[in-house]
């Protein structure tokens, strides 16, 4: 099934790397699968064309519990299915939260390195962007409470939270969200969980914010779950921090658990799920938000239509539910596909000398090259200010420039990477790598780069 290289003639991905590198380039940078999607979604995809009705959609009724029953049986989390807002994408939602629910010129935080168009929309959208960079110096990206705290010195209308972060792949625990949760309380700070790429953790390995998040009480404190904390959501690793290459354990059943009272959520939580990322769906525009919060939820739903947002694409709803109504079989085989390749760019950064975080999920990597660049000022790019990561001095390279990484990569091996500075500028030197490709794929990109490496 994942034998052959599946792109798309009009893609985002693919088709510029070619035009600026080659037919020859292997593009690993849009968050993607370069993979045909599950034969049981085609077919249902395919029955919608066959009937040869184009018109109209509506929302279906089940939409709710659909996402509800998908998200209980493979996170865990109980859902009220009348908490359930079908949007395209998220992004969507966050041009409708600026302009409908916040004044102009409200502040958002989110943690760096960040997904830079939210970013993007919300400054277009007349608001602020401020960024809490990880602790990325040991083997995996840690939240920096200090950093985290001294954010919210200054009042805080939305934090923006991504688990499975992209690009480092953390799933934050139990643990380390409690903080931040008490500090949205004692702000009165609106919770934005991204949480698009949740698909992409083996099955019961997410831990979903609303699941961590119980109840506030009356002085500010949130109370953890009464339930056992979540398991550890590391994956197998060696000294390096590669995931064991097995075979990803296929979904079990589990009942779906009784759906929370709406007001044990006192924060106000927008929680994003999409089929996007984990069943390679990005181009259908299909998304759900959870807002336990009745005039929250109204709000969005309300500024939705306004924006025009008045019926589902054709395909939309068909896909999501094929998805989601499914047994996650390709899903998990897909997991385990990048499982494998995760362990041979690990065993390759460990090679050349190339740090390589251990990620929770996703089919992302995450790389420190910093080494392939000779940076006059290795302390301000590894220590940035907790609230300035975009102003950092750029980095004076020998050989690799730190602000053309990825450019100059490609041009000398025929490999696209994303370049670390997309993701906030103290990220120069590092880069993202999609692997949910197929294997030889990234055997071939591998060995480019070994060659070149080797030879410098």
């Amino acid at each position: 099934m994942f034998g052959e290289l599946c792109t798309s003639e009009n893609g985002v991905k693919w088709p510029p790397a070619r035009a600026l590198y080659g037919d020859d380039v292997i593009a690993l940078t849009t968050a993607e699968p370069d993979l045909p999607a599950a034969p049981e979604i085609t077919a249902a995809l395919r029955g919608v064309i066959d009937a040869g009705a184009y018109g109209y959609q509506d929302y279906s009724p089940t939409f709710g519990s659909l996402v509800a029953n998908w998200l209980g049986r493979r996170h865990g989390l109980p859902v009220d299915p009348s908490h359930v807002v079908f949007v395209p994408r998220l992004i969507n939602a966050m041009a409708v939260l600026c302009n409908v629910v916040l004044r102009p010129g409200a502040r958002f935080v989110t943690f760096s390195p960040s997904y830079g168009p939210i970013d993007n929309v919300v400054r277009a959208n007349g608001c602020r962007v401020d960024h809490v960079p990880l602790n990325m110096s040991g083997p995996r990206a840690e939240i920096d409470s200090a950093a985290l705290r001294e954010a919210f010195r200054e009042p805080v209308d939305v934090f923006i939270l991504c688990t499975p972060h992209n690009p480092t792949g953390r799933v934050w625990s139990r643990e380390e969200l409690q903080p931040l949760f008490e500090l949205c309380a004692a702000h009165g700070t609106i919770l934005v969980s991204d949480e698009v790429h949740a698909d992409l953790a083996p099955a019961g390995t997410h831990l979903p914010a609303l699941a961590a998040l119980t109840s506030v009480s009356a002085g500010g404190g949130v109370c953890g779950a009464d339930a056992a904390p979540g398991p550890e959501t590391t994956l197998p690793a060696g000294e390096t921090g590669a995931p064991n290459p097995e075979t990803a354990a296929p979904m079990t059943e589990t009942p779906v658990p009784e759906p929370a009272a709406p007001e044990t959520f006192a924060l106000k939580t927008i929680t994003a799920f999409s089929p996007a990322k984990g069943f390679n769906l990005a181009g259908v525009e299909a998304a759900a938000l959870v807002i336990p919060d009745f005039e929250l939820r109204e709000a969005i739903s309300a500024g939705m239509r306004r924006a025009g947002f008045t019926n589902p694409n054709l395909m939309a709803l068909t896909a999501l539910g094929t998805a989601w109504g499914g047994d996650g079989v390709w899903l998990d085989e897909m997991l385990a596909l990048v499982a494998r390749n995760r362990y041979r760019v690990a065993r390759f950064c460990e090679k050349h000398s190339l740090r390589l975080l251990r990620a929770d999920a996703t089919y992302l990597v995450w790389v420190d090259a910093s080494r392939l660049v000779s940076c006059p000022d290795a302390a301000a790019v590894s220590e940035p200010d907790p609230l300035a990561a975009d102003k950092v001095p750029a980095a004076v390279g020998s050989g690799i420039s730190t602000c053309s990484l990825s450019d100059d990569l490609a041009k000398k091996t025929g490999v696209l990477l994303a370049d670390g500075c997309d993701y906030g500028e103290w990220c120069r030197g590092w880069f993202r790598a999609s692997i949910a490709t197929p294997e030889h794929v990234v055997a071939e990109a591998l060995e480019r780069l070994d060659r070149y490496l080797s030879a410098k």
